[in-house]
This record gives C-alpha cells, structure tokens and sequence, in this order.
C-alpha cells in the first residue's frame, strides 16, 4: 500500500498566498511524532523531544534571517495535527496560529500551559486513524500509540483554552457536515466536520483510493482544507496589532 506524504496531500503551494511563503515540512523521527500519548503504564509512547526541537527550528529560521518568530503558524495532519495540539499546550507563542486536520487531543495530554491561539480544525466522521467518538486508532494504522480524545473533547478543549463561548452551526450543503464558527474568543477558532470523510485532506489533489484502509475520500463539494487554511493565516497575518 502507498499513500501520498503529508505534504503532497496538502499541497499548499496550490494556493496563490503560500507560493511566496517559507514552507517548512519537518518530519519526526521513525516517521511519528511525540505527540503526548502515553502507554497503558504511563510511559511516553514515543520518546523523542519533539516539543523542544521544533522551538529550535524556529529559532534557527529565525537566526538565519529567513522567518520571524512572531509570525510562525503550524499546521499538521493525523498525528502531525496531534503534534501542532501539544506544541499549543507546550510552547504557548511559538505560533500566532495553527491548522489541524484529521487529528484529536491524545487523551493522556494535558494543556496546563496553552494559551489562547487563532485555531482551523477539520476532521472526518469516518476516520479510522483517529477515531470521531475516540479511543485506540484501528490495529493496522501506525499512527502513533496510546488512546485519543474524542474529536468532540478536542473542540471543547480547544474553545476552553481560547475562552470561548457558545459556537453557530451551519450545516453544509449537500450533507457534506457541519461548520461551527465560535465567538467572543479570546482567539478566533473555527472547525469544519466532514461527514462521511476518512483520514483524508480535503480538497487534496490525491485522495487516495476506496479499500486503501485510510476510510472514505473527501466527499465531491467538500470545503478545500488547503486554500480555507490559507485564507485562514493570511486574515492573522494581516489583522492589525495591538
């Protein structure tokens, strides 16, 4: 079985605001992350020091002239996603905002640190690598280890560290999901929930294939996760400071 790399899926020079970008694509090491899930004995399911190398990759963009560290903003996928959700947690003002798609709070973190940060979150009802309800990915997906939160605890966890109030639903067209806007935020945050989607980047070019173990491709009319994130950064670069 072959699938497309995270950064084929998301294809972000698609879109005409990061053609002029840094685009940085780390990748973990043994092709995971440390992402904060633990093992049933409460040992780190992955021990590597994934938190403190991506401060020094910022700061050694940074020192090289070629990225301001006020104007770092992350995005990941599956357990990319998880990994960008404990960054939040753990290096509260290493980014000025963060996308995540087709990934949920592992259950074991927590965000004693985080504060209120520009937050795009998608995820698939149909997900077998993060499961929508939660709980231990399917046994054939590598996908990290330990259980993960449900997508539902995520979302509430996400609009508590960003003080948020009561969200407006708007049901997409076609009974392609739901998009849930939040208000009275310390920090924008916005969630798109793709019905009958697995672990899948909406809107990507390569959306794999039926049978591939991964669940259903984006549905036809599905919001584009690449060109929504893009507009999504630009409007918190843009927005004027304090």
């Amino acid at each position: 079985m072959t699938w497309a790399s995270p950064r084929a899926r998301a294809a972000l020079e698609r879109a005409e605001p990061f053609r002029d970008w840094l685009r940085v694509y780390p990748e973990g090491g043994s092709r995971t992350w440390n992402a904060g899930r633990r093992r049933v004995d409460g040992g780190e399911a992955v021990r590597i020091p994934d938190v403190a190398f991506l401060r020094a990759l910022v700061a050694d963009l940074a020192q090289d002239g070629l990225a301001d560290p006020s104007r770092i903003v992350l995005a990941g996928f599956g357990e990319g996603g998880a990994m960008v959700l404990r960054t939040l947690c753990e290096a509260p003002g290493l980014a000025m905002g963060a996308a995540i798609v087709g990934a949920s709070w592992p259950a074991s973190l927590h965000c004693g640190q985080g504060r209120p940060t520009p937050i795009l979150v998608f995820n698939g009802t149909e997900d077998p690598a993060v499961p929508f309800h939660g709980g231990q990915s399917r046994s054939d997906r590598k996908v990290g280890a330990g259980a993960l939160a449900s997508v539902g605890r995520t979302i509430s966890s996400l609009s508590a560290l960003n003080d948020c109030r009561a969200p407006l639903d708007e049901t997409l067209p076609g009974g392609l999901g739901r998009k849930r806007i939040w208000f009275a935020c310390q920090a924008p945050m916005m969630q798109w929930q793709i019905a009958r989607m697995g672990h899948r980047w909406p809107g990507a070019p390569d959306q794999g294939r039926e049978g591939d173990g991964f669940g259903p491709p984006a549905p036809a009319g599905a919001p584009d996760a690449t060109l929504l994130i893009a507009g999504f950064f630009v409007s918190l670069v843009e927005r004027p400071g304090p």
